[in-house]
């Protein structure tokens, strides 16, 4: 087709002698006709001899037929220079690594984009506006693109900045030059957000390979959030890397600036992701800086994405957990055995025996805990982290306990983990309660599905590691994938707006009914688990697959990460660049876990550098709690150690810390963001191109409306070519027939 185009010219054919329908039907017609002549001649004539000559005249009385019809090209445009088109260069630095064919992505446009024959269209078309933006949009006087800034980028600043700068103007489009990396302000829907502000379509240009160079680098690092201080927990680093085959890797885990550990893996040429894991054991309590770096024996092109930064919290108790079960059931014994090999969770159990109240307990300090059935006060409740509610009736606890229950979740920011069942999930006993405002899902008459059913994770679910990590860009098959179909599912039609599912029915790969869900409600969390029978899954999986044990100890620590200290602190960003405000917000909680207006903190900030300095957080002017702004001048670690007193018991003391680093991490990410460029341009209806493809972009531009349209009509059946092939059609026709002695 290009070919064509570039002969005859583009635009719309239309024929000037004939309908278009009539065209097509003359053809057909043509065909029939030649196609019967050949058949009434007689003699002994080779089927080839006989077919290339029926071919040959066929295509002559085509070009006949074409030429009769006066083909002709229509094309319209715009009268020059109606309107404008502004041309936006990303200068970030992103756009300065030199991986384009061997020079900087931003030289790569200016040879590709700027001094092409597209450019000199458009220029030809419309007036240009030219800005560039890397933290800040400006406008553009000098010709050429300029060099890389070593900025961060805020794609949805420049967008609204612009729609600023362009109002009142005739804007065709808007043309973005960038590798679609923002690194500030990054959040997606933003971003869209402002580009729709625009009022004008966006055609985004991808500039930046489409395959990168050799390269290693950390992915992801999972690790808890929270370890028990003595006890060995695990990290996992993400290692990726590409064109490295036959390379060495070593991947290496630093805690508070010291190496614990080393690992050896292999490269490859193809791109890949491997595991890597380490277990860490703080020996003392408080926050922990670490660190996974990968080095390799071979070449890469993007050396600054080889360290990964992240920051642990040792304790000096393990995490609670109350369980509750109605009967003795499997899913009892195999809940347990879940968090028997984690050390971070104590799990004190509790289950009736009949319809007496006789219970059977597990995991009880003293003979007297729990001695006289479920907590109905907060002081003994409160010494818990999470609850969970197994398949149990209503009618098993009094109002009191609920309504305690409720101001667990509420008030301390406790989690609350409610496990379907027949029992449970009786339309007429929780929905009853004070449980009914607390939990993500109203009650419905939900029957349980009788046939056995997949349970896949949602999006968030993957994030989360619902079944362990897994990244859905990589090849590879899932760890959920070896999951059975199982029974006892509830679904959850009826989740709350507020909530968020994690996993779903698997209804022959397309997305059924939320099965596990959760939602914030107060300080804390509750979640539901539709799932009667995961001892099913623990039966049938190999033991070294860790989907089973994993899955409960996600929804526990998506419990937990409300979980309240009566004193915390909280570093926002937790990693922060060179001259970018920190915000420590500081809260204090009285012994019933409520807000204490009265309370004072102090913080002592030790700086990587210097001496500490000591300041008292203010309120803070909205909401609650205290809020101190800091401004760091030096990278490093940053540690906190904030102390405070409420009434009239003992000192409550907590520590942070947070990383400040030279400057924003503008080249973590390295990637062509395809899918956020075609989503800019399809929402403000415009249309995406890679660098490599800008010579099409101008036939994508639509003109503005109003604009005055130029119409143009090209012959193109008076061509000497035309007469030419039709010559040699008729020749060579005639030369077979004489050759294959046709009449």
């Amino acid at each position: 087709m290009s070919i064509l185009s570039s002969y005859f010219g583009k635009g719309m054919l239309i024929l000037g002698g004939m309908p278009m329908w009539a065209f097509p039907v003359i053809l057909v017609l043509t065909a029939g006709f030649v196609a019967g002549a050949f058949a009434l001649q007689r003699g002994a004539v080779r089927r080839p001899i006989k077919a290339t000559a029926f071919l040959l005249r066929f295509v002559a009385l085509t070009l006949v037929v074409t030429a009769l019809a006066t083909p002709k090209l229509r094309s319209e445009e715009p009268v020059p220079h109606q309107s404008f088109i502004a041309h936006v260069y990303d200068t970030s630095g992103s756009m300065g690594i030199s991986d384009y064919d061997g020079q900087a992505r931003l030289a790569a446009v200016n040879a590709s984009a700027i001094s092409s024959p597209a450019r000199a269209e458009l220029e030809r078309l419309y007036r240009s506006i030219e800005y560039s933006f890397d933290e800040k949009l400006a406008m553009r006087s000098e010709p050429g693109v300029p060099s890389a800034s070593t900025n961060g980028t805020d794609l949805a600043g420049a967008f609204r900045t612009l729609t600023a700068q362009l109002k009142g103007l005739p804007v065709t489009g808007v043309m973005l030059y960038s590798d679609g990396n923002a690194t500030l302000g990054s959040d997606k829907q933003a971003i869209l957000d402002a580009a729709s502000g625009l009022g004008a379509p966006v055609y985004c240009v991808g500039s930046a390979p489409q395959r990168l160079a050799a390269d290693v680098w950390i992915e992801k690092a999972i690790y808890p959030d929270e370890v028990v201080r003595g006890v060995n927990s695990k990290v996992s680093v993400l290692v990726g890397s590409r064109e490295v085959p036959g390379a060495s890797i070593e991947v290496a885990l630093v805690e508070d600036g010291k190496e614990i550990a080393r690992r050896k893996i292999s490269g490859s040429r193809d791109e890949r992701t491997s595991n890597v894991e380490f277990a860490i054991n703080p020996a003392e309590a408080g926050p922990h800086g670490y660190e996974a770096q990968v080095t390799t024996s071979g070449k890469e092109a993007y050396p600054w994405n080889n360290k990964r930064t992240f920051f642990i919290n040792a304790v000096q108790k393990k995490r609670r957990i109350l369980y509750v079960e109605g009967y003795p059931r499997y899913e009892y014994r195999f809940l347990r055995a879940a968090f028997e090999d984690d050390d971070r969770f104590q799990v004190t159990s509790m289950v009736f025996l009949d319809q007496t109240g006789k219970t059977y307990r597990q995991g009880i300090d003293d003979p007297s805990q729990l001695g006289k059935g479920f907590p109905a006060s907060q002081d003994e409740l409160f010494q818990y982290d999470v609850v969970v509610l197994g398949d149990i009736s209503a009618r098993r606890f009094s109002r009191e306990q609920l309504t305690t229950l409720r101001e667990f979740v509420r008030t301390k920011g406790g989690g609350l983990l409610f496990l379907a069942g027949q029992d449970s999930f009786d339309p007429s006993g929780f929905s009853a309660t004070p449980l009914a405002d607390v939990l993500p899902f109203s009650f419905s008459d939900t029957p349980k599905l009788a046939e056995k059913r997949r349970v896949t994770p949602t999006r968030e679910g993957i994030e989360r590691s619902m079944f362990g990590p897994y990244d859905p860009s990589k090849s590879g098959e899932p760890p959920w994938s070896v999951l059975p179909a199982i029974q006892g599912l509830y679904p959850l039609n009826d989740l709350k707006p507020g909530a968020i599912a994690l996993c779903m029915i698997d209804e022959n790969g397309s997305e059924g009914a939320p099965v596990v869900a959760y939602q914030r409600y107060g300080r804390g969390t509750s979640l539901i688990c539709g799932v009667s029978a995961t001892w099913q899954w623990k039966f049938q999986v190999p033991s070294e697959n860790p989907s089973y044990s994993a899955f409960w100890k996600e929804m526990t620590l998506i419990l937990l990460e409300q979980s309240a200290e009566r004193l915390s602190v909280k570093p926002t960003p937790p990693m922060a660049a060179v001259g970018r405000d920190v915000i420590l917000e500081v809260s204090v909680l009285d012994d019933k876990y409520r807000p204490d207006a009265a309370a004072r903190a102090t913080l002592e900030i030790r700086p990587p550098t210097g001496s500490p300095i000591t300041v008292e957080p203010q309120p803070a002017s909205e909401g609650a709690g205290l809020r101190h702004t800091l401004t760091p001048t030096v990278p490093g670690i940053y540690h906190i150690l904030a102390t405070a007193r409420t009434g009239a018991g003992p000192e409550l003391r907590q520590e942070s810390m947070f990383l400040v680093e030279p400057e924003v991490s503008e080249l973590s990410e390295v990637r062509l963001n395809e899918s956020l460029l075609k989503e800019i341009a399809a929402v403000t209806g415009g249309q995406y191109v890679h660098l490599s493809e800008f010579n099409n972009m101008p036939q994508f531009i639509k003109p503005k409306a109003g604009s005055v349209i130029k119409v143009r009509e090209k012959p193109i059946w008076d061509r000497a070519s035309l007469l030419t092939a039709l010559l040699v059609a008729l020749g060579s026709e005639w030369l077979i027939r004489r050759l294959g002695n046709l009449a």
